[in-house]
């Protein structure tokens, strides 16, 4: 059962992070909230709220009601009276207007940013052991949380030999360092050596998504 509820009265927009036990109110950034008429949540990403004030329109919130911006570019009212948002797109908010009809409002979406870089870079001497490569960076979350699992890797072998994949989690400030089992091995005749690319992947809870890339590489010859 959800411990974080929210109200919202003639007083502004309050919160409880104990079931309803105690309440604070969080209005900064709300315009004329002696009344708010609604409040809704995002199902996918709680801290994402929108709330409607009687004279000033829709605001939203990315923190949990820390703070609100106005959201009425195109609103040809600010008499909003409900507000809906779409379970599977909570990107896309409709309002209700008094007088004036339904709007759409689909927020823009932001899809993650990722760091990465790979250590060591050359593998030597190529000698067919496994060698374990450190994979380490940041994922930087878009307009929405990274879940659970969002975060992934895959290598590209030139050879198409020895690709690993899999999942990894993220630290603070979504910092990451994982180990990569490569081969150092090369065909005697590449010239250019054995490259492996590894991709680092994340996608946020309504499918954004973001990459980067980092090669290792087993040279024809020590140097190159």
């Amino acid at each position: 059962m959800p411990t974080t509820v929210y109200a919202g009265t003639n007083a502004g927009v309050f919160k409880s992070t104990n079931g309803g036990g105690s309440w604070s109110a969080v209005n900064t950034g709300l315009t004329n909230y002696t009344s708010v008429r609604v409040v809704a949540i995002d199902p996918q990403t709680p801290a994402t709220l929108y709330s409607v004030t009687q004279t000033s329109g829709v605001f939203k919130s990315t923190n949990g009601g820390g703070s609100w911006n106005a959201i009425n570019t195109d609103l040809p009212t600010l008499d909003v009276r409900a507000l809906a948002i779409d379970p599977q797109t909570p990107a896309r908010l409709y309002a209700g207007t008094f007088g004036s009809g339904v709007f759409v409002f689909d927020d823009p979406q932001t899809a993650p940013t990722i760091g990465c870089v790979a250590t060591p870079s050359t593998i030597w001497p190529p000698n067919g052991k496994r060698v374990v490569v450190t994979v380490s960076g940041t994922v930087t979350a878009g307009s929405q949380p990274i879940p659970a699992g969002g975060a992934t890797f895959a290598v590209k072998d030139e050879y198409g030999e020895v690709q690993p994949s899999g999942s990894f989690g993220l630290g603070p400030g979504g910092s990451y360092s994982f180990g990569v089992s490569l081969i150092a091995a090369r065909n005697g005749d590449d010239q250019d050596g054995r490259t492996y690319t590894i991709v680092v992947s994340a996608r946020d809870a309504i499918g954004n998504a973001g990459s980067c890339s980092t090669v290792v590489t087993v040279p024809h010859d020590y140097g190159r």
